[in-house]
């Protein structure tokens, strides 16, 4: 069991990247939310209000539904992304020049998000021109300008490549990260309750969407603190997973029974558990290290961002191909949609990747925030000249 004794850094503060065993778990918990994030968007989504004017998705057995509501419940995502940056960001001490740094973060998630948003929302305009793409949330269709701005940036909705709203909250909390740091050095934990409470108390505001995000990043800070709680996480985090996983179970029942409804009580639950999941995630983190699971992990690395930024667009594309010959998720068919559809992700992401990182490596290095393989394989050779 790893721990963070003697892992201070120079400026006496705890540095992630010293912990070897920590180190390599921070690179698969990346690809594990990754992946539930991915899971969690499988077509239809069933946990949200329901839009009164679309009718609810109907499935062949409760079974279905019920493994839907689940899979749209149980699994860590957004929250562990934003720890896990918290922690290599404010461990990073002493931290380089903000100028430098912020050229960093254009090129890692600013360009990347540009990338993967104006040309899908250009497509979903002229598809919706056509009477098509009707199911992205943005009625795109008469090339206005304020609807593809907001389309691209997610300002008062969600973008039409949903999961960019988080590279592009991730960008904003890193320009603000030197005040998050300043501010959690001489208050603790406070700033990390704070974003909690506003979570789970479901404050909503504009742009935003999720508390998950600050509240992860927040977290991440304090760890850099008092590190001595990642021990805790390593001894304890078994508890709170089975927590988490109980809380989560419940919510998701409430939700399977009170199905089409808002039940406040499902989300708040919910929301709480999450924070349980937090070191239950990292604790589980240990086992990913078992031979199999780490080649696997290892392998998908490369593509750990393309897999995040590509799959909605790619989910849209199977989710109509489906529609076109089964009808909807009402048909049994949609059972092995269900399981096979992720793997079909990951191998299209992936062999995807590969062509196009072929086809244009300049582009493709911008498009991933220069994530390619070849910037892989030079960090890990100055870490070993380093190390």
């Amino acid at each position: 069991m790893a721990t963070v004794a003697g892992a201070a850094g120079e400026a006496g503060y705890f540095n992630v990247r010293t912990n070897k065993e920590y180190a390599e778990r921070i690179d698969r918990l990346r690809i594990f939310a990754v992946l539930g994030i991915m899971i969690f968007h499988l077509p239809p989504l069933v946990t949200y209000q329901t839009d009164p004017d679309r009718a609810l998705p109907v499935f062949s057995s409760d079974w279905i539904l019920f493994l839907k509501i689940a899979s749209q419940t149980l699994i860590p995502g957004m929250m562990v992304l934003t720890m896990i940056t918290g922690l290599l960001i404010f461990g990073a001490q002493p931290a380089p020049p903000y100028g430098k740094s912020v050229r960093k973060w254009t090129q890692r998630l600013f360009v990347p998000f540009l990338i993967w948003t104006v040309p899908f929302s250009l497509l979903v305009a002229v598809l919706q021109s056509f009477g098509l793409g009707k199911e992205y949330g943005h009625q795109l269709g008469d090339f206005e300008l304020w609807p593809l701005i907001d389309s691209v940036f997610g300002i008062t909705t969600f973008p039409v490549n949903v999961p960019m709203y988080f590279t592009r909250s991730m960008f904003v909390l890193l320009l603000l990260s030197p005040v998050i740091w300043w501010v959690v050095r001489r208050t603790g934990p406070l700033l990390f309750l704070i974003f909690a409470a506003l979570k789970i108390g479901q404050v909503q505001v504009p742009v935003l969407y999720s508390w998950s995000i600050c509240a992860g990043f927040a977290l991440g800070a304090y760890l850099v603190l008092q590190p001595e709680w990642l021990d805790h996480f390593e001894q304890h985090g078994g508890k709170y997973l089975a927590a988490a996983l109980g809380l989560l179970m419940v919510s998701a029942l409430i939700r399977f029974m009170h199905y089409g409804q808002n039940v406040r009580i499902a989300t708040i639950t919910a929301d709480i558990a999450d924070f349980f999941m937090l070191p239950g995630t990292w604790w589980l983190g240990r086992y990913f290290a078992y031979p199999r699971l780490a080649a696997l992990f290892k392998r998908l690395n490369p593509y750990n961002f393309a897999l995040f930024a590509a799959h909605v667009p790619l989910i849209h594309i199977y989710w109509n191909l489906f529609e076109a010959w089964f009808g909807s998720s009402a048909n049994p068919a949609y059972t092995v949609f269900f399981f096979l559809h992720p793997v079909l992700l990951v191998v299209s992401i992936l062999y995807l990747s590969k062509f196009a990182e072929w086809l244009s490596p300049t582009l493709w290095g911008y498009a991933v925030g220069g994530r390619t393989r070849n910037e892989l394989n030079v960090r890990k050779e100055r870490a070993v000249q380093t190390g």
